[in-house]
C-alpha cells in the first residue's frame, strides 16, 4: 500500500536549508532518518507497541518551483509478520478477532498520513518565519544567476546567525558574492567638513586615521558600513550607526 503527501512551501531557502529542516523535523517522529543529497528517507513514523503489525519507510523529495518548493512525501505502508500471525489467531480462536489486527493496522495507517502532514506544516511554518533575504539582481557582475546568488546570500546569512561569522564578516562575504567592489575608504576627503564637530570612525577595530564631521558623515551614508561605530572622543564612548546618527 502506497500513499502520498504534497506540500508546496512558499520560501526563498536553499535546498541545503530545506533539507536540514525536513531532517531534524523527522526525526522528531520517526525511529530512523537517513540522508542523500536529493532525497531523506524516514522509516517507522509515530511507532509505539501497538504498530508491531506495521512498517512504514517515507522518502520525502523536493522541487524547485518559481516560488519556492514542492515537497512530496511518499509512503511504503505494509503488514508486518506479526500483523498475519494475529490475523490468523484471530480467525482460529474466534473469527471477529480477524478484524482487529486489521482495524489497528488501518488506524496506524491515519496516524502515520497525519504526521507526515503536520510534519510537512511545521516545516512550512518554520521557514515562514526566517527573514527573506534582500531583494537581488538578476545577473551580477560574477555572471552568477539569481538562484545561485540568492542561495549563496542565504548560506552567509545562515552562518551569521549560527554565530559562525561576525556581521562585517558577513557584509564583506555578501558584496563579493553580489559582484559589487569594496566600500570607499573611510578616510577620504569627501568626508572632510570644518561646519560641525569632530567625530572619529572605528572600522573593523581599528579608529580611523583622519577625523569627520557629523553632517558630512550624515550626507555620505552610503559609504558607512551597519558595523562601523562613532564617537566623539578616540576613546569612545562608540555607538553604532544607528545610534549616533539619531541625534
Amino acid at each position: 500500500m502506497r500513499f502520498a503527501t504534497t506540500k508546496s512551501m512558499v520560501t526563498s531557502a536553499s535546498a541545503e536549508r530545506l533539507l536540514d529542516v525536513i531532517q531534524e523535523t523527522f526525526s522528531e517522529i520517526s525511529g530512523s532518518v537517513q540522508r542523500s543529497q536529493k532525497h531523506i528517507e524516514a522509516k517507522d513514523i509515530e511507532s509505539t507497541f501497538g504498530s508491531i503489525n506495521r512498517s512504514d519507510t517515507t522518502r520525502i523529495t523536493i522541487k524547485q518551483k518559481s516560488t519556492g518548493w514542492l515537497v512530496t512525501a511518499e509512503t511504503e505502508y505494509k503488514p508486518t509478520k506479526w500483523f498475519w500471525v494475529l490475523f490468523i489467531l484471530g480467525i482460529l480462536f474466534w473469527l471477529l478477532g480477524a478484524f482487529i489486527p486489521v482495524g489497528m493496522y488501518l488506524y496506524h495507517k491515519s496516524l502515520v498520513k497525519k504526521a507526515i502532514e503536520n510534519a510537512l506544516q511545521k516545516i512550512n511554518d518554520e521557514l515562514e518565519e526566517e527573514p527573506a533575504p534582500m531583494h537581488k539582481p538578476q545577473q551580477t557582475a560574477s555572471g552568477h544567476g539569481n538562484n545561485g546568488l540568492a542561495a549563496e546570500v542565504e548560506r552567509l546569512g545562515d552562518l551569521h546567525r549560527r554565530g559562525l561569522i561576525s556581521l562585517q564578516e558577513f557584509e564583506v562575504a555578501k558584496r563579493k558574492a553580489m559582484g559589487l567592489s569594496d566600500p570607499p575608504s573611510i578616510s577620504g576627503q569627501l568626508l572632510i567638513d570644518d561646519s560641525d564637530d569632530v567625530v572619529f570612525v572605528r572600522r573593523g577595530g581599528k579608529v580611523a586615521s583622519k577625523q569627520f564631521r557629523k553632517e558630512s558623515l550624515r550626507a555620505n551614508m552610503g559609504q558607512l558600513l551597519e558595523t562601523d561605530e562613532f564617537a566623539t572622543s578616540a576613546n569612545g564612548p562608540w555607538q553604532s550607526k544607528s545610534q549616533f546618527f539619531m541625534t
